[in-house]
């Protein structure tokens, strides 16, 4: 049963991932968010703002789900019409605050998207999603004992920390958090008011970054609760979606934008950026003329094994394709790909060198690396999967419907089920 159950949920999840292809893209180049995909409120009636794109090839709103299932979703990036308003309800309580030293109790109701997920030098697992939920899973507890807790309703996209003790979240609306084990989470302020969403954050020892629409970029940088904060912004047509760091010495940032050529049809480009002393610097790019090119998740174990992953969507391409992009340590080059693996694929994130594949990668939703060949994951709950992070031999990944796994070393050991409260 338990794997009819798991085909079944497989099918469902791969099936929200091919609707929100260029959705996905579409929010992710965008100057602007875009409209929300359906998220049920807590009477099971509500809906955000329906999905848009009927103006442009990426016109297609955002794969983040409609905040408290009220107001319209905005335009698509490339021409799309503003989704309709949503009439739901947010989800009911069920969490305690976040705003406290310790979580215990609270639950993930159905239907809620996990975006991040972290695993802290400790064992201790975070992850991050819609309507502001967040999850904590101690090291010494039951694989499926979790707790959440949520304080307002903006979704939030990442968390990660330096540390057990300093941990970092982002997300929409300038959403950022920090969190101890003294005070619980508290927002994080960084100078002006910042509006735009956060879509990730990073470090690497006593320097973070956090990165959003809009160009927005800042660097934290010294011991906790003493951090000197530094606006290292870069040409607001960007939306900043992953930064990381293989060395203390070097820093990548994935970047995406849209853009309008002469006479024809706007397309987009992804690019990778380093950080040179106090300036990001362009590397190198992905673009595709009147088509789609978007980066959405970057990680590596050296600083000659990095790869960055995403989507192309060619011009007059029947479907989109999986896109993986690799650092040698002097260049990135484009991997060349199976048809069967990356053909109608979003790839979301990426971990390098999980147990059992030293020599590999693991790519949301699905696509495994073996360091020669790669292939399609059979596992019934991979088609679910959004996000994924790696820590020595423990890897953890969340997705769609608040599905949380644990890396077995040959696949995946559910530690929170599809759509239901433990």
């Amino acid at each position: 049963m338990r794997n009819a159950i798991g085909s079944a949920r497989r099918v469902r999840g791969s099936s929200r991932l091919a609707a929100a292809l260029v959705a996905v893209v579409a929010s992710s180049i965008g100057c602007g968010p875009g409209g929300e995909t359906a998220t049920d409120g807590a009477a099971g009636s509500g809906t955000g703002g329906a999905t848009d794109g009927a103006g442009g090839t990426a016109g297609a709103g955002g794969m983040a789900s409609g905040d408290a299932g009220t107001g319209a979703g905005g335009g698509g990036a490339v021409g799309g019409a503003a989704g309709a308003a949503g009439t739901g309800a947010p989800p009911a309580g069920g969490a305690p605050s976040c705003m406290q030293a310790t979580c215990s109790g609270g639950v993930l109701p159905p239907g809620i998207t996990l975006h991040g997920i972290w695993v802290a030098p400790g064992g201790t697992v975070w992850t991050v999603g819609d309507h502001g939920y967040i999850g904590r899973h101690d090291p010494s507890a039951a694989p499926t004992d979790w707790c959440f807790c949520r304080d307002f309703d903006d979704t939030l996209n990442a968390v990660w920390g330096p540390e057990d003790d300093d941990v970092f979240a982002v997300g929409r609306n300038g959403r950022m958090l920090e969190y101890s084990s003294t005070a619980g989470w508290f927002p994080l302020f960084v100078g002006a008011n910042v509006s735009a969403a956060m879509y990730d954050v990073s470090g690497v020892g006593e320097n973070v970054w956090i990165v959003g629409d809009h160009g927005f970029a800042v660097q934290l940088t010294g011991p906790h609760f003493l951090r000197t904060t530094e606006r290292l912004d870069i040409d607001p047509a960007y939306a900043l979606r992953r930064v990381f760091s293989p060395l203390s010495t070097q820093t990548y940032m994935i970047a995406n934008r849209a853009f309008q050529l002469p006479m024809q049809n706007s397309g987009s480009g992804a690019s990778i950026f380093r950080l040179l002393g106090v300036d990001w610097l362009p590397v190198t790019a992905f673009v595709q003329d009147a088509g789609v090119s978007v980066l959405l998740g970057m990680s590596g174990n050296s600083p000659f094994n990095v790869f960055a992953v995403g989507q192309n969507y060619p011009s007059g391409a029947a479907s989109s394709f999986g896109f993986v992009a690799h650092l040698d340590g002097e260049v990135w080059r484009g991997v060349e790909l199976p048809d069967d693996v990356k053909v109608t694929r979003l790839f979301t994130d990426v971990a390098v060198g999980p147990p059992g594949l030293p020599n590999g990668a693991y790519v949301t939703p699905d696509a495994i690396f073996d360091g020669t060949t790669w292939t399609t994951s059979t596992d019934p709950v991979a088609g679910a999967l959004l996000t994924v992070d790696l820590r020595g031999d423990e890897m953890w990944a969340a997705g769609y419907d608040g599905i949380i796994v644990r890396w077995t070393g040959s696949g995946w050991a559910i530690s929170h089920p599809f759509g239901s409260q433990p």
